[in-house]
């Protein structure tokens, strides 16, 4: 047997391997094992303490936030059903305000059937 024939062998069994791992869910791209990719970012957590601490502290901060976020929007959402609720059990009076000027606002025409429209118990006064 000469060598060009046991490295076309050996070549095809590589490239069988190599079809073999390919294939697979992700379809062209070829697979890492897992231990081997748990290993990679090990690695790169111990040789990169500084940048893995920022990348921490940036998900707490992250966290933190979209919890205050809901918290703040849940307490003020509270409020307003508390501010609502001690107006009376049924009776809420819509009145006009105030422009940016300070003169006084108009309602629209259309604004005592929209509060109509809101819930079969408001009346529009």
């Amino acid at each position: 047997m000469s060598t060009a024939a046991v490295g076309d062998a050996s070549h095809r069994r590589l490239s069988r391997r190599w079809t073999r791992r390919r294939a697979g869910r992700n379809g062209d791209r070829a697979r890492l094992p897992r231990h081997e990719v748990f290993s990679v970012a090990l690695q790169g957590l111990r040789t990169r303490k500084l940048r893995a601490a920022l990348s921490a502290l940036g998900i707490a901060i992250g966290i933190g936030a979209m919890v205050a976020v809901v918290g703040v929007s849940s307490s003020a959402q509270a409020n307003l059903i508390a501010e609502i609720d001690s107006l009376g059990t049924n009776l809420l009076t819509v009145t006009n305000g105030q422009s940016f000027t300070g003169q006084t606002a108009e309602l629209p025409d259309a604004a005592p059937g929209m509060i109509g429209r809101k819930d079969d118990h408001w009346k529009a006064i």
